[in-house]
């Protein structure tokens, strides 16, 4: 749909970017598009984020977090439960099948 913007260009894509990026002609930035649905970007994302509230999530698209607030000062016991959850980070969202995100949380609430 952007492509049929007059003087608006695809530009080379950032290595493991989740985003489309384009450029409009004689302007200094670009647009970032993410489709999830129709160019899935899941088998490159190497992406968690941390909540406002402390929990880890391992795909902006998942229900599943985990409360990592308990482990700050327990460095030794933080790091064993990164690496636990990191290794079951899942292989791709469900969107395509659920047609939205199980997530519990909107977008702006996740920071993704």
């Amino acid at each position: 749909m952007i492509e049929n913007i007059d003087e608006m260009y695809k530009v080379k894509n950032e290595e493991n970017s989740a985003a489309q990026y384009y450029k409009y002609k004689g302007a200094k930035g670009r647009v970032g598009v993410i489709t999830p649905m129709s160019c899935s970007f899941c088998s490159t994302c190497n992406r968690i984020r941390v909540t406002s509230n402390g929990a880890i999530k391992l795909c902006l698209h998942s229900k599943e977090e985990l409360d990592i607030k308990p482990y700050l000062n327990k460095p030794l016991i933080f790091r064993e439960i990164m690496k636990e959850n990191i290794l079951e980070k899942p292989q791709k969202h469900h969107l395509n099948e659920n047609q939205q995100s199980d997530t519990n949380r909107n977008m702006y609430q996740i920071g993704g």
